[in-house]
């Protein structure tokens, strides 16, 4: 048997998948299900040119590669820290996605020891993986370990000071310490994205609704709060800019070769359920639609915010 690889570990599942169970009908779990593997799945491409390897039950998704053993030794010319970095990219993909069908994922992110074949997939990197996604992770947000880091250190790529920059750029450091990604702010450079105005709307309708229907101070109301303000912090970011500008802000960025591993986004412009989260907005690009206050949610509860400030 073939032993263990140096790999990059994901681990997702969807946040409140046993309250779904008690709330949803059969056909409607397996309908989210669905699209947790359709998105979460990467395309047989980047599975035959990556390495990848995708194992996936009830509502949780475990996503791997194999790392290059030398900044030299790689699948596509790309060094370690491209290599992560890019798998950052597609889990904001995949984060932004599904949160636009009313899926939210709480996961995590490591380098370790893994073996992985057609029917199993296990070691000591997927222990981290889970032990960090139900410890640490808590709310709706993908936590990067440490070790990836310490990994990243040690890269002798060229240009990679550069690079680690815009490793860094695809996350945010949480109030806690914890690093995660940053899907919000990342949803903005991906060429698919419908209009950044337009998903920060769904988004602000989607903590509303579940703000709505869990008022109660609880561990989910929590979640939901911590999620508000990562929400409102992302939109204040971006409050003076012309909404037309983002708008078009995802057609008009660099979008560097090193940042994609050949990941194909499965795109799909009408969600499931895309009647309940419609923005409510104009589809033209060309008009003003306001000020982007309009995006920020209203928290009736004291606002931590995710750098920590009350």
């Amino acid at each position: 048997m073939q032993g263990y690889a140096q790999s990059f570990v994901t681990y997702l599942d969807i946040l409140g998948f046993q309250h779904l169970i008690e709330e949803r009908s059969c056909s409607e779990i397996a309908e989210l299900l669905s699209v947790l593997s359709f998105y979460a799945n990467p395309t047989e491409a980047d599975k035959s040119v990556w390495h990848y390897s995708f194992k996936g039950f009830s509502d949780l998704v475990v996503r791997s590669f194999p790392l290059p053993r030398s900044s030299e030794e790689t699948f596509t010319g790309q060094t370690l820290i491209e290599s992560v970095f890019a798998e950052l990219q597609a889990l904001t993909w995949i984060q932004s996605t599904l949160i636009g069908r009313g899926v939210l994922l709480r996961g995590a992110v490591t380098i370790g020891a893994l073996h992985s074949n057609s029917v199993a997939v296990f070691g000591p990197a997927l222990n981290r993986a889970y032990l960090l996604e139900s410890t640490i992770a808590h709310y709706p947000r993908i936590v990067v370990d440490p070790c990836v880091f310490d990994a990243l250190k040690h890269s002798d790529s060229v240009d990679v000071d550069d690079k680690r920059e815009h490793f860094v750029s695809a996350l945010r450091k949480d109030s806690d310490g914890v690093w995660f990604v940053d899907y919000l702010k990342g949803a903005s450079d991906l060429d698919d994205t419908e209009g950044y105005p337009a998903f920060l709307h769904r988004h602000k309708q989607l903590i509303e609704s579940y703000l709505t229907r869990h008022s109660t101070l609880n561990g989910v109301s929590q979640k939901l709060t911590w999620m508000a303000n990562y929400h409102n912090s992302t939109v204040e970011d971006y409050i003076g800019t012309p909404l037309k500008q983002l708008f078009s802000a995802s057609r008009n960025k660099p979008n560097p070769s090193y940042w994609t591993p050949g990941f194909k986004p499965k795109i799909d412009k009408r969600p499931v359920g895309a009647g309940e989260l419609d923005d409510g907005m104009d589809d033209s690009r060309d008009e003003e639609v306001g000020d982007l206050r309009m995006f920020l949610v209203e928290v009736d509860i004291p606002r931590v915010s995710p750098s920590g400030e009350m």
